[in-house]
């Protein structure tokens, strides 16, 4: 059984953080502290509840989907989130996405298009999916920093070693920084600095990017976790991740380029793995996006796809649509020094 409703985000989050708890393949893009604060900052429009529900009214899945203009819904989060579908309860997520894609058919003249990110191969229950590979990498983490330098290839290991060891030599500092903002506004900075002299634009790396990762300092069910690479007063790069359940999420990152020498964008994220090994994580989320330096530093991937569907009535088949590029949503942590 599916329903859509106007209903205030505010007014379900007991439900949302309860499904949370009862779903596997929860993660910090579904969840409820970080779709409220996507809502505060970004302030949307339209957006409407998905709920999936049983006979006896357990409630097995919900979403939050934008609605656009000509009937264009989407997957509440764009532009800065890598996940945005349905959060499902556990074992029942093939059946979940099958009542959305049921609910479609029946209402098919409501909409015209309907786009999601980083979905489950669940999602092709719904009418004519396309879904387009976007595999996450997933860096399965050991008990120490040391046993999982061991682990990567002889040449990765010797890398790395000497990348850590030139910050030692320069004087330059990984630390966690205490003020959060000032640290989320030099990542901005400099991730807009390194895009501009590679005449790249990442838009959705700005200001309101910045007070929403900002606002999730106080989250209850998530944690934002935040490195500096420095040396005295300036910064070199920063990156952010999210600590949620048993993993830690790389969400983005900005890097000075500019010191001779220094590879700021590797040693960040050897820095936040190292981190999460010594917080006790299970394992490091890298992001979407298959590159080489994911596969040095131990990433495997995790199947995940783009989804867009479109509705079978002739008014939806006279509006031009395809799949979102994934360019530059997903050149959000590619960045590297």
């Amino acid at each position: 059984m599916i329903a859509l409703e106007n209903a205030d985000f505010a007014d379900c989050e007991d439900e949302w953080r309860l499904l949370e708890s009862r779903s596997a393949e929860a993660t910090p893009f579904l969840s409820h502290d970080w779709l409220s604060a996507w809502l505060s900052v970004y302030e949307p429009k339209r957006v409407a509840l998905v709920r999936a529900g049983e006979a006896d009214g357990t409630t097995t899945a919900l979403g939050l989907l934008e609605q656009g203009g000509h009937g264009r819904w989407y997957f509440a989060g764009a532009p800065v989130t890598s996940q945005r579908g349905l959060l499902c309860a556990t074992e029942v997520e093939g059946r979940s996405w099958h009542a959305l894609g049921s609910w479609l058919t029946e209402h098919r003249r409501d909409w015209s298009t309907l786009v999601g990110e980083g979905v489950s191969a669940a999602a092709a229950g719904l009418p004519s999916a396309r879904l387009v590979a976007a595999p996450v990498a997933v860096v399965d983490l050991p008990d120490s920093f040391d046993a999982y330098l061991a682990a990567r290839s002889r040449h990765c290991e010797k890398e790395m070693r000497r990348k850590l060891r030139v910050l030692e030599m320069r004087g330059l500092e990984l630390r966690r920084p205490l003020d959060a903002e000032r640290a989320l506004g030099e990542l901005a900075r400099l991730h807009r600095i390194r895009a501009e002299s590679r005449n790249e634009s990442h838009p959705q790396v700005d200001s309101r990017l910045v007070r929403m990762l900002a606002s999730l300092v106080d989250a209850s069910a998530m944690k934002l976790a935040l490195l500096e690479l420095a040396i005295g007063e300036r910064t070199l790069g920063v990156i952010a991740g999210l600590e949620y359940g048993d993993t830690l999420y790389a969400y983005n990152s900005g890097v000075d380029t500019t010191e001779p020498g220094l590879s700021p964008g590797i040693v960040l994220m050897l820095g936040l793995i190292r981190c999460a090994i010594a917080d006790g994580f299970r394992r490091v989320d890298l992001g979407p996006g298959e590159y080489r330096y994911k596969r040095e530093l131990g990433g495997v991937p995790s199947e995940r796809f783009q989804l867009a569907v479109s509705s079978p009535t002739l008014a939806a088949t006279a509006i031009r649509f395809a799949v979102p590029a994934a360019a530059a949503a997903r050149s959000w942590f590619r960045r590297r020094g």
